[in-house]
């Protein structure tokens, strides 16, 4: 399963830090694209925010040398992670 991961309603946007927590018993991140209008992406698909030394969030930095906008209800890219089920999920929960 692939989750983009978007922004609207920016104005020359350069550069942005992106922190997504996830419970490691349900779901694993396994790829992380930044989005097209982007020049440069970083992405640690292993960050471990609260230091007990289980992964537990996908870092990512995206960078657009001129910047980009994106108006009010559109929507655009700044990356599209990619998952795996580690454990179950009930019918019509939200893990992410």
């Amino acid at each position: 399963m692939t989750l983009p991961v978007n922004v609207s309603a920016v104005t020359n946007l350069g550069a942005a830090n992106i922190l997504l927590g996830y419970d490691p018993t349900k779901v694993a991140p396994v790829a992380c694209k930044r989005g097209s209008a982007f020049d440069l992406g970083l992405c640690n698909l292993e960050f471990d925010r609260n230091g007990d030394g289980t992964s537990d969030a996908v870092k990512f930095n995206i960078l657009a040398l001129e910047g980009v906008s994106v108006p009010a209800g559109a929507l655009m890219a700044l990356a599209d992670i990619t998952w795996q089920v580690t454990g179950t999920v009930a019918v019509g929960a939200t893990t992410i």
